[in-house]
This record gives structure tokens, sequence and C-alpha cells, in this order.
């Protein structure tokens, strides 16, 4: 399952969950819209990892500059994996369901 969060509680979700992932992206992003079957498919398969999902999609952008502040966001979807509260490492512009796979497979061990 992939749970839909605000930006205000992603820090509170990275801390509560010993293993996370945080999906950057927004409804017009192409990349986004194709990423999210599989990102959807994982969250069932990968169940010891809490997935999310940030919607940066504000019409005027000061989502998006904040976020890319406080969490280098530059290009979406950006997904980012944490271990215990730290980042352990992300993924930008995800192209194919083995790339993503590889990258959750790499980061929990």
């Amino acid at each position: 399952m992939v749970h839909e969060i605000s930006h205000e509680q992603v820090q509170e979700t990275i801390q509560s969950h010993p293993l996370c992932i945080v999906n950057f992206g927004a409804p017009w992003c192409i990349d986004c819209r194709r990423a999210a079957p599989f990102y959807k498919k994982f969250s069932e398969e990968f169940t010891d990892v809490h997935f999310t999902h940030v919607d940066v999609g504000d019409r005027e952008g000061q989502l998006r500059e904040q976020l890319r502040g406080e969490y280098n966001v530059g290009h979406i979807p950006t997904m980012i994996f944490y271990k215990n509260g730290q980042e352990v490492d992300r993924i930008v512009e995800v192209q194919t369901p083995s790339e993503l796979k590889q990258f959750i497979e790499r980061c929990k061990a």
C-alpha cells in the first residue's frame, strides 16, 4: 500500500518507520505517472518497507521550492529510501520496474 502524506508529515513518517521510501511526485508529471503502477506493485511485495507519496504539484511552485531546499528534490519523481531515520540512497526519474526493484533491494541490505 502506498500512503499519501503531506510534506508536513515527511519527517514524522521517516522517524516512525524503520524502512521507508518517500516518493516526491506530481499528477502532471509523465515520469511519475509511468512509475506509479510499479511503485504500487512493490509496495505490496516489500511489506516491510513503508511506501509513501508526497504530491509536490502545487501550481505556484512554492512547495517544490521548499522541498528542493529541505530534501534536495530537483526533478520528479525523486524516491528517497530511509533506514532508521537516515537517508540511505535516492533514485531520480526511475524508468523501469527492474531499476526500482534493484534500488529497493540494495537499500534494504
